[in-house]
Parts: C-alpha cells; sequence; structure tokens
C-alpha cells in the first residue's frame, strides 16, 4: 500500500528562494491572484504562497499542489521567518476599489515627428486631432493616447468636449498634452496632461511629477500620492520619465519597487499603464522599467514623438510590454492615415487579443 509524500520544508534554503523569485521576475507566475500574503524583497511585492511553492520544487524537483498540499497564510508566513524573510499580509489588490467603469479594450497609440509645421508654422497635433480622432474612431478604438507635445494653446482650434467628441461613436477616451508650444523657453512651456472621457464635460488634469531618476527619491511619493486622482476606468497614465520610480541595479540588471507603485497600481484595479513620451528614451534601462510595472498581469503601452532630439530614431514610436512580455509586434499600424503628413503614424492595440496569448 503507498504510503503519503512527506513534504520536507527543512530542504529549502534562502538560495532557493533567490531562484524562484528570479523564475518569477522572468515571467513563471501563479495561476490565480494571491489573496493576502505577499513576500516582500528589496521593495518588491511577490505572492508569497506561490514563491514558497516553487522554492520546494527548485529544492526537490518535485511540483507541489497548492491547493492540496501546502497552505498560505500563517503557515507560509512561518516558513519565510525561518528564513530571515518578511512576508506582508494584506488584502487582495485586485479586489479593492476596483473601478467600476468600462474597461478599455482597443487603444490607438499616435505619433508624429514634431520638426514637421502644420499649415500655420506649429509643431504640434491640433490642426490634425479631428482627423486622426475620427480615423481611430472608425477602427473602433476607445481609447487614443497622444505621445506628449500634443496641443499648443495658442491653438485657434477648439479644444472642449464638444469638439474632441463630435462625430465620435466608439472613442470615450483620449489622452493628450497641453502646454504653451509656441514659448520660446522650454520651461515656459506649462505643459500638463489632459484626460477626456465622452462622460465628463471636463478633462482629468495633471502634470509630470518628475522626469529623471535622481529626481524619484525627493518626489516618489507625490507620483504614489497621485495615481487615484489619475486613474481612469481601468488605465493608469505614467508620463514619460515618471518610469524611473522602477529602479534598476546596473550590477545585478535587477528590478525594484522601493515605493510599492505595482502594489498600488493592482490595489486600484489597473490593468493598463498609458505611458506617453516626449522623445524616445534610449537608455538600456527604459524597456526593463516598462517590462517591470507590466508584471504579473498588467499592459505598459508606450508612445513617443520623432524630431531633431533623437536623430537616432526607433523603427517605431511605440512599444508595449504585458505581463513581462515585449509585444510590441501586437501593434498594427494603420497604412498612410493622413495623405499630407506621412509623418503621422497611428497603431492599434487590441487588448482581448493580446491577452488571449497570456
Amino acid at each position: 500500500m503507498p504510503t503519503a509524500y512527506k513534504i520536507d520544508w527543512g530542504v529549502v534554503t534562502a538560495k532557493h528562494v533567490q531562484q524562484a523569485l528570479r523564475r518569477y521576475e522572468a515571467g513563471e507566475h501563479p495561476d490565480r491572484e494571491p489573496r493576502n500574503t505577499f513576500l516582500i524583497v528589496d521593495g518588491n511585492r511577490y505572492p508569497a504562497k506561490f514563491i514558497r511553492g516553487l522554492a520546494y520544487t527548485i529544492a526537490t524537483g518535485r511540483k507541489l499542489n497548492p491547493s492540496r498540499e501546502f497552505s498560505g497564510g500563517q503557515e507560509t508566513v512561518s516558513f519565510f521567518k525561518r528564513l530571515g524573510m518578511h512576508v506582508l499580509p494584506m488584502p487582495s489588490p485586485k479586489r479593492a476599489n476596483a473601478p467600476k467603469k468600462t474597461k478599455v479594450a482597443k487603444i490607438a497609440v499616435v505619433s508624429h515627428n514634431y520638426d514637421v509645421l502644420d499649415s500655420k508654422g506649429r509643431w504640434d497635433y491640433s490642426e490634425d486631432v479631428s482627423q486622426i480622432n475620427n480615423i481611430c474612431d472608425q477602427y473602433g478604438c476607445d481609447t487614443i493616447m497622444y505621445a506628449l507635445y500634443t496641443w499648443d494653446t495658442s491653438s485657434r482650434i477648439p479644444r472642449t468636449h464638444e469638439a474632441i467628441f463630435e462625430n465620435l461613436q466608439n472613442v470615450k477616451r483620449i489622452l493628450m498634452e497641453v502646454g504653451r508650444l509656441s514659448a520660446e523657453d522650454e520651461d515656459q512651456y506649462n505643459l500638463r496632461l489632459e484626460f477626456w472621457t465622452r462622460d465628463e464635460e471636463q478633462p482629468v488634469t495633471f502634470g509630470q511629477v518628475f522626469g529623471k531618476a535622481t529626481q524619484v527619491a525627493k518626489c516618489g511619493d507625490t507620483l504614489v500620492s497621485s495615481l487615484e486622482e489619475r486613474r481612469v476606468a481601468d488605465t493608469m497614465p505614467i508620463i514619460c520619465g515618471e518610469t524611473n520610480i522602477v529602479s534598476i541595479s546596473h550590477k545585478t540588471k535587477r528590478a525594484s519597487d522601493p515605493f510599492h507603485v505595482r502594489h498600488h497600481l493592482a490595489k486600484l484595479g489597473v490593468s493598463v499603464v498609458l505611458n506617453p513620451i516626449h522623445d524616445r528614451m534610449s537608455r538600456w534601462e527604459m524597456p526593463m522599467k516598462r517590462a517591470f510595472l507590466s508584471r504579473p498581469d498588467r499592459t505598459v503601452v508606450s508612445v513617443w514623438n520623432a524630431g531633431e532630439k533623437k536623430p537616432k530614431r526607433s523603427r517605431l514610436p511605440w512599444s508595449v510590454f504585458d505581463c513581462g512580455r515585449n509585444c510590441t509586434d501586437a501593434i498594427e499600424e494603420v497604412p498612410e492615415p493622413i495623405s499630407d503628413r506621412p509623418d503621422i503614424r497611428i497603431g492599434l492595440l487590441n487588448l482581448p487579443r493580446l491577452r488571449r496569448t497570456r
């Protein structure tokens, strides 16, 4: 008669746990969102029960059934405490404060070359916004994200709710940046983001908190405190260099989350991070930071302009990371959307289709 398998947790060491963490960061995730027990390592939050089981598999070669062979909660807390690790019990972030509004399904990202001037000599998008919005609407997009430097407030083209959503059937949300782009000094642009929605006459407005990694220590808490006000539906705008709130070790090339941004995004029910950018950010760690923010089950969409500040242009002016994977190829580009402005590029991202590849 076969005997029951006896689990010996004593064979699992801190080294096995570190290996499990690396496999988690590489994309090996639990089938279900953890409920209330999280392992905290280097400021990052991990599903404690899943990491415990994965570490056991690494140590012994045997995969345990987490539903039948071991439990989370206090048992898992005690296991990690024995190894000198910190476990944080908290309510499931996915269930708390989940947005009740409709979720985003199809996003249009819009880019152009700001060295190309319009008929009035402006380098923004305002002259073409109406046509761009209608093209995106015809493709069934519910959300449009423009690259930054979107609208010069000196433009005489109306920027009202009625004008923005005129004749649109599908588009429900439009994210853009406005400011005095005609000012001689960039410090006088007075830039701010406007997140327009069909249901509200006035947009949600906010500014970029910081742009450089050297500013994070001083401004990180300010960004975190602004997140709830920024959220629209299940999206969260994180502007340009604000992704530097994620820290990357130059020695180990590992990411850390000292301000627990991923926890806050999960708590707010955010499944899509919208990351509009002024110019292409070419530093090696930027894709890693976007990938980190997309874990474990989130999509990060970025779009930027072409122009003289970045003469070495990338092939595409956008990127997509989903669950830690680079999924930029999931964006389908609209061929020649505006015939007399070949620099204007529109990409379409179908989120339900992307998520079926997870």
